[in-house]
């Protein structure tokens, strides 16, 4: 694509994602709100225990790639330890996500489904409030669709640049999140194809396989040198251990609300119009939307027989989905614009892009009110706080009270942890249901812990030991104890017959 047919389109293509980063900061009320999300304590206590000194898997237990510790860190020292620093860090990923669907829809099929593309983005289930959640999907799903836009560029223009740089964005990507891995092969093999396709044939396979070679090559680099770097060969595991074999735990292979059909009901809709975008792209020979087709049809495989699945993780299903639905919704539109103003005979498609556009109509009505419920009716201006009355600030209260004194806070809810800046034990930062549950995480390795650092203050919410317990009642004094939040002052502070 020349330079100057970009730029003439570059206004619009900022102005929609600028739109929807001021639409989400006045409207959406994530600034006043505790938390969006528990693994949002987990996320921002590793970025600020790595301000602090601590290194991650050498000293705290980290089940994630660094990427995005590493950029929240350097977010945080730029404009501060809060938790809305990093949300609206999340939040400027994801208007980065609205631009490049724009430009990949754009680029690959026209300005309508573009425009229909973000329309759609809006209304995904879960969309808009992981757009301000300090959480790891979107921002690795972001990254991803920086690698596809510049692999499009590269199909078009074949520069070298654009392949480095897709290569950059998918290492990128797995180095935030390992959940878009998968893409590496449905990348290289796309690479390959063209490769083929544009030498006729394997007479020239030297030329073939270079681009592949480069783009393999560097975001192997990419992804194993900072593996090996920063987590280690004797670390690996706790970016494995973690993700493997959730099926086997009965809390979470006996709930039906952990399954891929069921945290995708309320996406039936756009994946509906997805499978009629599929159908327009195969007629119409447009052969570079086959990869949100493989991007969502693999994800697809590779999560239904997944347990648990978390609500998150359908946006690696719907936002390829989204580009496919956009093109099923724009193509019918602008089909329609044409038979009213030109009145062309009608066409056996033209039933297919009826039926687009009235699952597009129910898609808007089901999904518009539960989207926009969220939102406030009038702008907020200024930075509101957290309520008073709230339990959580009234716990927060009593922690900060003792702060002076605590140099540990023992917690499976470690946001608490970040507003008062207090320290975590390292090896507890991810005291998580998964891990607890995978027995990674026992009551043997919390319990030394607690008799070998004695914090100061302790905080339950949802994971308690037997074992754990036994000691805290013998060693502290309840401050709060009230479902589902138990705070623990150990008995050289705490005073006397307190407790509510």
């Amino acid at each position: 694509m020349k330079a100057h047919l970009w730029a003439k389109n570059l206004w619009w293509q900022i102005l929609v994602p600028g739109l929807y980063f001021v639409l989400m900061y006045l409207f959406y009320p994530f600034r006043n709100v505790f938390w969006m999300d528990h693994d949002e304590g987990i996320n921002l206590i590793k970025a600020q225990m790595v301000t602090k000194g601590f290194l991650l898997y050498k000293d705290i237990w980290n089940d994630q790639p660094p990427l995005f510790t590493y950029l929240l860190v350097g977010f945080f020292r730029l404009f501060g330890s809060r938790v809305n620093v990093g949300r609206v860090f999340v939040l400027l990923l994801a208007c980065g996500l609205f631009f490049l669907i724009l430009n990949y829809l754009r680029i690959v099929w026209g300005k309508w489904p573009a425009l229909v593309g973000i329309a759609l983005l809006i209304l995904v289930p879960r969309f808009t409030d992981l757009s301000v959640s300090v959480m790891i999907g979107l921002p690795s799903i972001a990254f991803a669709m920086v690698s596809l836009v510049a692999l499009v560029y590269w199909h078009k223009e074949h520069r070298y640049f654009w392949l480095i740089i897709s290569a950059l964005g998918l290492g990128a990507s797995v180095m935030t999140k390992i959940f878009t891995g998968f893409l590496a092969p449905i990348f290289l093999l796309g690479i390959l194809i063209d490769e083929y396709a544009m030498h006729r044939g394997f007479s020239n396979w030297r030329k073939i396989i270079i681009p592949g070679l480069i783009w393999g090559g560097l975001f192997t680099i990419i992804t194993v040198l900072p593996t090996l770097l920063i987590v280690g060969l004797g670390n690996l595991n706790q970016l494995i251990e973690n993700h493997l074999n959730g099926s086997q735990v009965d809390i979470f292979r006996n709930d039906p609300t952990l399954t891929l059909t069921y945290v995708l009901i309320e996406a039936r809709w756009i994946l509906l119009l997805a499978a009629i975008g599929i159908f327009n792209a195969v007629i119409c020979k447009r052969w570079l939307i086959l990869y949100p087709v493989a991007w969502m049809v693999t994800a697809s495989v590779l999560l239904y027989r997944h347990v648990p699945i978390w609500d998150h993780q359908q946006l690696l299903i719907t936002i390829p989905a989204v580009t496919l639905a956009a093109v099923a919704v724009g193509d019918a539109i602008g089909r329609m614009i044409e038979l009213l103003r030109d009145k062309p005979r009608v066409r056996g498609m033209d039933f297919i892009n009826l039926a687009s556009l009235v699952v597009f109509a129910v898609f808007l009505l089901t999904r518009f009110p539960v989207t926009f419920s969220g939102f406030n009716t009038t702008p907020v201006f200024q930075g509101p706080s957290l309520r008073e009355a709230s339990t959580e600030v009234k716990i927060l209260n009593i922690i900060k009270q003792y702060a002076p004194e605590t140099h540990w806070l023992v917690t499976d809810l470690p946001i608490y942890a970040f507003y008062t800046d207090l320290l975590v034990p390292p090896n507890l930062v991810v005291f998580s249901v998964k891990r607890v549950e995978m027995g990674i995480l026992t009551e043997a390795e919390v319990l030394a812990t607690i008799q070998e650092l004695q914090p100061e203050q302790i905080l339950f919410g949802r994971n308690i030991f037997p074992a754990v317990q036994h000691y805290v009642d013998d060693h502290y004094q309840v401050m709060h104890a009230r479902e589902p939040l138990y705070l623990y002052l150990i008995n050289e502070l705490a005073p006397t017959n307190q407790g509510n």
